[in-house]
């Protein structure tokens, strides 16, 4: 394992992050396939190394002025009670079943962007705040039961209640942080983390996601939304051979 590896793996993971939202779900296997890193060892070290990517995303985000507060909060507001709701109900679900759910899903949105391409200039629907709250609760619940990023999830929501792409990424992007937080604080707890691999995930994808949110904005709608549905279906393939890997 050499640190060059460990940061093209965190580089590309960031890149897609700041250009789609979805991204975080690569470093995983990156970690555990290409590199044969433990479970135990790659889920917690990529799950710590995305708290200062996130912070990151959420600052630009915010001073570029590209998120509804109201939408973010809302967004919130559901997350971490879910987070912490997912947690406690981890010995109890079947984490297979949810997996195989998410794929499904990620697959059918996946094949509905390339169908339904939208349109240019389209104002996308807007979602009211409560409901928004209903989607951070489920996603911040399946995020911390799964191990998945809530983006993998609440992207393809998003996308079924028409929102307009962009403004997906964004209300993804603001949800990344307290899931990743809170998620942080579970696994840290009792474990002995490997900090210079987290050092080394957590610069080189901070650099990533950089690179990833200054090209985004010149990207045109249809061909983000292209990009966004290549990385479910790839997502798809990457959840997919866990389930079957065991």
């Amino acid at each position: 394992m050499t640190d060059l590896a460990i940061a093209s793996i965190g580089l590309v993971a960031g890149l897609m992050v700041g250009l789609t939202s979805i991204g975080g779900v690569l470093v995983l296997p990156g970690l555990v396939m290409l590199l044969g890193l433990s479970p135990h060892t790659a889920i917690p070290a990529a799950m710590v190394s995305f708290i200062a990517p996130a912070s990151i995303v959420l600052l630009i985000v915010h001073r570029r002025r590209q998120l509804d507060l109201r939408a973010g909060a809302s967004v919130w507001l559901g997350a971490v009670p879910g987070a912490f709701a997912g947690a406690a109900l981890l010995p109890w679900v079947p984490v297979a079943a949810l997996l195989w759910a998410i794929a499904a899903m990620l697959a059918f949105s996946a094949v509905r962007v390339f169908a339904r391409p939208p349109v240019p200039g389209a104002v996308g629907k807007s979602v009211p705040g409560r409901q928004l709250a209903l989607m951070g609760l489920f996603v911040g619940a399946v995020s911390a039961l799964t191990g998945t990023g809530g983006p993998i999830t609440l992207m393809p929501i998003l996308g079924w209640r028409g929102v307009e792409p962009r403004r997906a990424v964004m209300l993804c992007q603001a949800i990344t942080l307290p899931i990743t937080i809170f998620a942080s604080l579970g696994y840290a707890y009792g474990l002995d983390l490997d900090w210079r691999l987290v050092a080394v995930l957590s610069l080189s994808a901070t650099i990533g996601v950089v690179l990833g949110m200054a090209v985004a904005p010149r990207i045109r709608v249809p061909a983000l939304a292209r990009i966004i549905g290549a990385m479910m279906a790839a997502t798809t393939a990457l959840l997919v051979a866990r389930l079957l890997g065991g």
